[in-house]
């Protein structure tokens, strides 16, 4: 059985405003999609209402990366 992939696990929570519930997202995901669809109703949820770049930086950060280097984005963009 292969280790998953550290960057790649959806354990990062996104709530979604249409029906409430929370969609489990990757970091990658995140980090490289403006919008991404609720798992549960398909709602698009814009990623910078609850992750902007300092979100994402300690994410990395306890990811293991020594410094964030993908785009760079406020939350609320």
């Amino acid at each position: 059985m292969s280790v998953p992939d550290k960057w790649s696990v959806r354990i990062y929570k996104l709530p979604c405003a249409g029906c409430g519930e929370e969609s489990q997202k990757s970091f990658i995901e995140l980090e490289i999609n403006d919008r991404l669809r609720c798992d549960h109703c398909g709602v698009s949820i814009n990623v910078t209402d609850y992750y902007g770049t300092a979100e994402l930086d300690a994410i990395a950060k306890s990811l293991g990366s020594d410094r964030h280097i993908l785009r760079q984005r406020k939350k609320g963009d």
